[in-house]
């Protein structure tokens, strides 16, 4: 791509000045293009560090290599919960994956064999404001990982004027019952 675009002085200045130096945030094929997206920040270093957000930490934990967990790969989002006396808390939903049995997006594969004796390595990016609390479930042996497909509740707002208000009919908790024996009717109403 270089060779290509330095014929024309602007481009080659375009490639020193933008490219050069420049750390990608994703594993790139060789003679691939690259766009901007694919750019960390001016003045990142390599490794890792270009893979999280600010004031978050990685924090690896084990999980079977059984059921869903052979379907996670980097860049998924999971839910952490901790398992309590009372049931399962839920500590932090839509966790980021940033390795997968210490493989990055594009080389970790999309599922592997499932073997009840062995374990998955999982990256977090964990936001510093929760990561004592999952430090201390992880520790205790009480953190659970799920996926969970929650659409956010609606929040519906009433159209009416403010002076009106909304009173719904009562619903009937029965429904009237007809009885007809001969020539004779009865309702009899709840």
């Amino acid at each position: 791509l270089f060779k290509q675009r330095a014929g024309n002085q602007s481009d080659l200045s375009y490639i020193e000045n933008n490219l050069i130096g420049r750390v990608v945030k994703l594993p790139l094929a060789k003679g691939s293009l690259i766009r901007q997206d694919y750019l960390a920040k001016k003045g990142t270093l390599p490794g890792l560090v270009n893979l999280l957000e600010e004031k978050h930490s990685l924090l690896d934990i084990e999980v079977p290599k059984t059921g869903f967990n052979v379907f996670i790969k980097p860049n998924d989002y999971v839910d952490l919960f901790e398992h309590c006396k009372n049931g399962p808390k839920l500590i932090a939903s839509k966790v980021k994956v940033i390795l997968v049995d210490s493989m990055a997006l594009g080389i970790a594969p999309m599922q592997v064999s499932s073997e009840q004796r062995k374990t998955r390595q999982l990256s977090l990016s964990i936001p510093e404001t929760i990561f004592p609390a999952i430090a201390k479930a992880k520790k205790n042996k009480s953190l659970m990982l799920t996926y969970q497909n929650k659409k956010p509740q609606k929040i519906f707002t009433s159209q009416a004027s403010p002076s009106k208000t909304y009173n719904p009919k009562p619903q009937k908790r029965f429904q009237e019952l007809i009885m007809i024996h001969g020539d004779k009717k009865e309702v009899l109403k709840t």
